[in-house]
């Protein structure tokens, strides 16, 4: 368990020490007005990449172990399809893409998405590492290619992520189909597939998922429109945004293995202490880390990102309570999805787009992006609180076991004992 952690922090920690290469590079390549562009496109693909997640998706971690995996697979993909022209014809009815980047959208979700199932495979059979040498050559792949697209073919303009983050879409695509082909052909389940199970875990986590995802996004679409603030402040929210989710690179690699061990446990009791030990560790991991960045000279992300993006520091320090109550609810969240109760986790995240709405509404139009930070910060604790509560009245846990004891790193490192 605890190699499995290491693994994938270290991976999680190269990835995003990369991520943070193509942050500096697209504010100081695009500017603001450039930065939040690229912001849009990539949220917009994210959402229709989760659209077409409510039939497997993430719930395929869940289903692996019990049922046929190609069969699993093969309704994951035409559903992919599917949910991608849904989800491209909802954004341009709402006039949410630019129309000339349209087709490219399409094309990097359908990737994406297919990309997408075969890595929930991957979790699923417990092939964690596999899982993130994959993620990180994603992310090599996408900085290559945008240096070719912007040094060596000579597109100075967004145009030339979106070029690159096609070409790291299909290459993902690739890489993960072979290790999939792979991972399927050995202790495949003979189970036919339950379509009404496949449904309903898989729209339940997923709306959960779509949900969530507004609650970290949301905010772009008041700020440009609404607000009147417009793509540049898009640029710089963002920024402050990405840098404040590269913490959750500890909790997320955390509850990644701690979502494939409770999956494929069937010791409830096991998975519940386990959850309460990665908590603890997730908390404390991540509010150690956001420390740093709030003592940063607001001079220094100036000379990092460029003169645009002065504001980024402020942005960090509102988001700081959001951010730290975001990595808690992870593991609530990986908890209930790995014993079949994703429904918990979308309504919590119901509650905390609730506080989103209303706060950005209400906020953005007169503290701008501070407004912004604020919302999201009072919405990702309410969505927290509400899971915290849950867990404690359903799984019969008391505040005391959430204490700092010296069993805790004994359980963490080897939980089946």
């Amino acid at each position: 368990m605890l190699n499995k952690i290491i693994h994938t922090l270290g991976s999680k920690l190269i990835g995003h020490i990369i991520s943070f290469v193509l942050i500096v590079l697209t504010t100081n390549l695009f500017g603001d007005e450039g930065k939040g562009l690229v912001s849009l496109f990539v949220f917009n693909v994210s959402l229709v990449v989760m659209i077409t997640g409510f039939i497997g998706g993430p719930t395929l971690v869940y289903l692996i172990p019990r049922y046929n995996n190609k069969h699993l697979i093969s309704l994951s993909y035409l559903w992919a399809i599917v949910g991608t022209l849904l989800g491209g014809f909802v954004l341009y009815s709402l006039d949410l893409i630019n129309y000339s980047w349209l087709i490219l959208l399409l094309i990097s979700a359908v990737l994406q998405a297919f990309a997408s199932a075969n890595m929930m495979v991957l979790i699923g059979k417990e092939k964690i590492k596999t899982h993130n040498i994959i993620t990180i050559s994603q992310i090599v792949l996408l900085l290559i290619a945008l240096l070719v697209f912007y040094f060596l073919v000579g597109l100075k303009d967004p145009i030339s992520y979106i070029y690159a983050y096609l070409t790291a879409s299909a290459g993902h695509l690739l890489l993960s189909a072979y290790f999939t082909v792979v991972a399927i052909s050995k202790n495949n389940p003979t189970a036919s597939v339950n379509l009404k199970e496949t449904f309903t875990l898989g729209f339940y986590n997923q709306l959960g998922n779509v949900i969530q995802l507004l609650n970290y996004r949301f905010s772009y679409y008041i700020i440009k429109n609404q607000a009147n603030l417009g793509t540049a402040a898009v640029g710089v929210y963002s920024t402050g945004i990405q840098i404040g989710e590269a913490l959750w690179v500890i909790s997320r690699s955390i509850s990644l293995v701690q979502y494939s061990f409770i999956s494929n446990s069937d010791n409830q009791e096991k998975s519940k202490q386990l959850t309460i030990d990665l908590i603890k560790l997730n908390f404390v991991a991540v509010l150690v880390g956001i420390i740093p960045f709030i003592l940063i000279p607001e001079s220094m992300y100036i000379m990092i990102f460029g003169a645009d993006f002065g504001e980024v520091k402020t942005v960090l320090i509102y988001l700081s309570v959001g951010i730290v109550s975001n990595a808690v609810s992870s593991g609530f969240s990986h908890y209930f999805a790995g014993i079949g109760k994703p429904q918990i986790n979308t309504i919590g995240s119901s509650i905390g787009l609730v506080f989103t709405v209303l706060l950005c509404v209400t906020l953005i139009p007169v503290y701008g992006i501070i407004g912004a930070c604020i919302a999201s910060s009072i919405a990702y604790t309410a969505a927290c609180l509400f899971q915290f509560g849950y867990f404690l009245k359903t799984e019969s846990v008391s505040l005391a076991q959430f204490k700092f004891t010296k069993s805790d790193f004994i359980r963490i490192t080897n939980p089946k004992k």
